[in-house]
């Protein structure tokens, strides 16, 4: 049996990580104390501090619809793959004789 000293030396520590800086710190990659309007880190560095909460990134159509797009037919498998028949040429034997 491991006691708690040495079980937290050997298992490796859980990291949480927050979402919610203000841009300029999650910019710089800095721990932000959130105090608003202007955080600790901005003012300290004399940076204007760009806030919080979420920004928008638009994409353009081809990026935005350059998934795949699932079949809607109600018979259709998702787990297998739909087969279509491709006309292929005539195998090169099959030309000489004629």
């Amino acid at each position: 049996m491991l006691n708690d000293g040495l079980r937290a030396a050997i298992e490796p520590r859980k990291h949480s990580k927050t979402f919610s800086g203000c841009w300029t710190c999650r910019t710089r990659r800095v721990k932000c104390d959130e105090v608003r309007p202007a955080c600790v880190q901005c003012r300290s560095k004399g940076l204007d501090c760009q806030g919080y909460g979420v920004r928008l990134r638009w994409m353009p159509p081809e990026q935005a619809y350059s998934a795949p797009v699932l079949d809607a037919h109600p018979l259709a498998n998702p787990r297998r793959p739909q087969r279509s028949l491709v006309a292929l040429d005539p195998p090169r034997h099959v030309l000489q004789e004629l």
